[in-house]
């Protein structure tokens, strides 16, 4: 991946490889991986859990384990954390040393949000499929994509009732050629297609109210 000394990867359970773990920690490079759930590990210290971080973190401690093909023990630090909204329960590994437990908490949590991102923009904007297949092609039309979605959440943002985003961007993937203040409908839509149906509308002005 051309990983430089001081860099962090973060990645989910899904890649397991104590070897490179390894290399990596020799060349200054950290990592921060969801832990599998049938991992096995000794524990060799358990540290006490800062006030900030009760109820959040749940442990955390240095850990040894065999690595596999070997006759060789890696230390690494296992974090268990309690998602406050989701109530959820994640275990990290990591060599990290030396920050606080929230923090490797985040850096996962950080993760998962590109993570979602991704998936909300495929998802709403069709980007399982390109138009072209030059580096050119494929990168003007994520371009697209993110520029699209950028104007999308300023008008969800001005707008003072909650929308669904996916039902927002159906929405308009619909009334693309339809002549509708979209600002204006999102606030009061029964009375923007009335005032539509009347033929009393003006030209389409995305940000501008119609007044």
């Amino acid at each position: 991946m051309g990983l430089s000394k001081g860099d962090i990867a973060v990645f989910d359970k899904g890649y397991v490889n104590y070897n490179h773990y390894e290399e990596w920690t020799e060349q200054g490079i950290f990592y921060v991986a969801r832990e599998k759930d049938n991992a096995s590990y000794n524990v060799t210290v358990e540290y006490s859990i800062p006030e900030n971080a009760i109820g959040r973190i749940l442990t955390d401690e240095f850990i040894q384990i065999a690595i596999p093909g070997t006759n060789r023990v890696t230390t690494l630090r296992r974090v268990k954390y309690k998602d406050p909204e989701s109530k959820k329960i994640y275990v990290f590994r990591t060599n990290h040393m030396h920050i606080s437990a929230l923090h490797v908490a985040d850096f996962y949590k950080s993760r998962w949000e590109i993570e979602t991102f991704c998936k909300k923009i495929k998802q709403n904007f069709n980007l399982r499929y390109f138009f072209g297949d030059s580096q050119n092609a494929i990168e003007i039309q994520i371009w697209a994509c993110l520029i699209v979605n950028l104007l999308y959440q300023v008008l969800l943002k001005q707008s003072h009732r909650k929308w669904d985003y996916s039902n927002f961007t159906s929405f308009v993937r619909i009334h693309l050629w339809t002549c509708i203040f979209l600002a204006d409908f999102l606030n009061d839509n029964e009375f923007q297609m009335r005032k539509r149906l009347n033929n009393s509308i003006e030209p389409p002005n995305l940000f501008t109210p119609s007044g």
